[in-house]
């Protein structure tokens, strides 16, 4: 009797907009709902300036990540913060969510919401110099490399606008790009060519990130000419794009990216479960398609629970 009284009718898995956007809805509609997040905001509060969601002309990302937290704070909607999903078990009107706290929790319906997380190199140096020089958030540590020389790694709009970020602070910034052509946005790319500190290097393979205790360089191969060439640098920031972050999911089906598969109604193919965001396959990762999606995963929660659950709590 006592599970059954502390058993969710929703738990989100993630706090990004997608899980906060899926939080609101099943909150409004009367669920019991909780948010199982790490930190409040995901790559939004990480983010540079947001130009393109609608009613934000032009704001920090960090910025918008809390405006994001004070809505839910507002609706006083549980949240599980600082802790991340080890696993999720179970089945529809029983599935369990284990933390790493060691704290198991239960809920009728699951919404995962997880996002993405960095995708990285794999390359020598890399793993060892994680945060002794190289990092993967330029928002983040941009400011600990004031006047020094940094390098990213990257071509497309992460890269770019992280590149962006850092000649506010840097004293130069090159970006290596594996490819001949940059893939961001023309805005974004015509910006960093404007920029007289950001220097560009393409056709450029990243082999090894350089240095004892510290990152002191970067080893890449001209693709042109086969010949291996070395950078000196203080800090090297990669930027080449994000995989899902679903290592806690084993029970849903992934397409070959890695993706959770959802159907236009964010159902994935486990009963009860949902998934909203960029972690699935729906594409076009943006802010604004993370938000709908989110609202669509939140109202397709309800209505099932409506169709499983609403008579049994009447009755």
């Amino acid at each position: 009797m006592k599970d059954q009284e502390n058993k969710l009718d929703v738990a989100i898995i993630g706090g990004g907009p997608a899980g906060l956007s899926a939080a609101i809805y099943t909150f409004r509609k009367g669920l019991k709902t909780a948010i199982f997040a790490y930190e409040i905001g995901g790559q939004v509060a990480k983010s540079g300036d947001v130009e393109n969601y609608l009613g934000v002309k032009r704001l920090r990302g960090a910025s918008l990540a809390l405006i994001f937290r004070e809505h839910i704070k507002m609706l006083d909607i549980p949240l599980y913060e600082g802790v991340f999903v080890k696993e999720i078990a179970g089945q529809l009107g029983d599935f369990k969510i284990l933390t790493n706290d060691n704290q198991i929790h239960s809920s009728r319906l699951l919404i995962i919401c997880s996002g993405r997380k960095p995708r990285k190199l794999n390359i020598p140096g890399e793993e060892r110099l994680q945060n002794r020089g190289l990092s993967y958030c330029a928002t983040c540590d941009g400011p600990l490399f004031r006047n020094k020389k940094v390098a990213v790694i990257g071509g497309g709009n992460s890269a770019l606008d992280a590149a962006l970020s850092l000649a506010v602070y840097s004293q130069e910034v090159y970006i290596l790009n594996i490819l001949a052509h940059f893939t961001g946005d023309p805005i974004l790319i015509t910006e960093v060519y404007k920029n007289p500190k950001i220097k560009t290097i393409f056709n450029a393979y990243t082999r090894e990130i350089l240095g004892e205790n510290y990152v002191s360089g970067v080893k890449f191969q001209d693709k042109n000419t086969g010949k291996l060439k070395t950078l000196e640098v203080n800090g090297v920031f990669v930027e080449i794009g994000q995989v899902p972050n679903t290592d806690f999911d084993h029970l849903t089906e992934k397409n070959e990216k890695g993706e959770i598969k959802i159907s236009k109604d964010c159902q994935t193919s486990v009963p009860g479960i949902f998934a909203a965001g960029d972690v699935t396959d729906v594409g076009y990762n943006q802010i604004a398609v993370a938000v709908g999606e989110g609202a669509k995963a939140g109202l397709s929660a309800y209505n099932l629970w409506i169709k499983n659950f609403a008579s049994k709590k009447n009755s």
